[in-house]
């Protein structure tokens, strides 16, 4: 599989629009350089708090299995944040005939505490917004200091039946602090 290197903002600016990927083996090929370079070079800043992200899933209407409607319908500018019920995603560019984006399920804060859960995360990283005040604290992608060699593993995706495909994206089981009660915890089998 031919990964392509993204390390700079723009670079994965550039791959979230998935590089004018149309078949299904293309779009396929961007998710392994996109999940790459997530977990190597990007973090999560909330003002003060910086989060690594360590567990992702990718959703794009043409990875659908044939007959089934799995990807959140969506009109997004690409790098949005898409709120939905299960959680958040980071948007591709998206419109009525392709859309999608990448549902982020673990991150680890300051502290190293993770946060599992697609809605646990989108708690974390959308709560503290006041009506009345700016949006200094907004989360944003910013590039790491420097790239950090993380290995990972490569699943189905989580409670989605009839998919073999291998779209959800995590740290290996060494790096992880096992979560006592994430269901979806990635070696809970």
């Amino acid at each position: 599989m031919k990964n392509t290197i993204i390390n700079a903002k723009e670079d994965l600016i550039k791959a979230l629009e998935l590089n004018g990927a149309e078949s299904l083996e293309e779009i396929e090929e961007q998710f392994e350089s996109i999940a790459v370079a997530i977990f190597q070079n990007f973090l999560i800043q909330k003002g003060d708090n910086i989060y690594e992200i360590v567990e992702i899933e990718f959703y794009h209407n043409k990875t659908d299995e044939p007959g089934t409607n799995i990807t959140i319908p969506r009109t997004t500018r690409l790098g949005e944040w898409f709120m939905h019920e299960s959680g958040v995603d980071l948007s591709f560019k998206s419109d009525n005939n392709n859309y999608g984006g990448i549902l982020i399920r673990t991150i680890k804060n300051n502290n190293g505490q993770f946060i599992c859960g697609p809605r646990q995360v989108m708690w974390e990283l959308f709560a503290d917004f006041n009506a009345f005040e700016s949006m200094a604290t907004h989360p944003l992608i910013i590039p790491r200091k420097e790239t950090v060699e993380i290995d990972f593993e490569k699943d189905r995706r989580w409670n989605v039946n009839n998919s073999d495909k291998n779209y959800r994206y995590y740290w290996k089981k060494d790096r992880w602090n096992k979560k006592n009660g994430y269901i979806a915890y990635p070696w809970r089998k």
